[in-house]
């Protein structure tokens, strides 16, 4: 019975952290359906897909292979340091600096799911 309440308990907390994401993440699309009210100044700028892009050569394609080229130097033991100590096991990697000794660790490694996400 109790590991019914917790797997209760858990289900609905998911849901509720689901449905605060979704609603943060709303942005207006084009040929708009969801708007019931419109709003007051016309909206000039919308999201698009980053497959609706492609680089040329030029500065931007040569920051973006930099970029590729330095996530795959991160080592994720390294970027896992903290996380590891703070659930009390044994680090696998020593610690990155900067922001990750410096009170904001883990902070890295958001910026590092975002940039592999892309």
């Amino acid at each position: 019975m109790k590991k019914f309440i917790i797997t209760c308990i858990a289900v609905a907390a998911g849901l509720q952290l689901y449905q605060s994401a979704e609603a943060q993440s709303y942005v207006p699309t084009w040929q708009e359906n969801k708007i019931k009210v419109l709003p007051a100044v016309n909206i000039k700028a919308y999201p698009f897909s980053l497959t609706d892009v492609t680089l040329l050569d030029g500065p931007f394609k040569t920051a973006m292979i930099a970029d590729a080229c330095y996530l795959l130097e991160i080592e994720p033991n390294r970027l896992l340091s903290a996380f590891h100590s703070n659930a009390g096991l044994p680090p696998k990697g020593k610690q990155y600096g900067g922001w990750e000794t410096g009170g904001l660790a883990g902070h890295t490694m958001g910026h590092y799911l975002s940039a592999c996400s892309m």
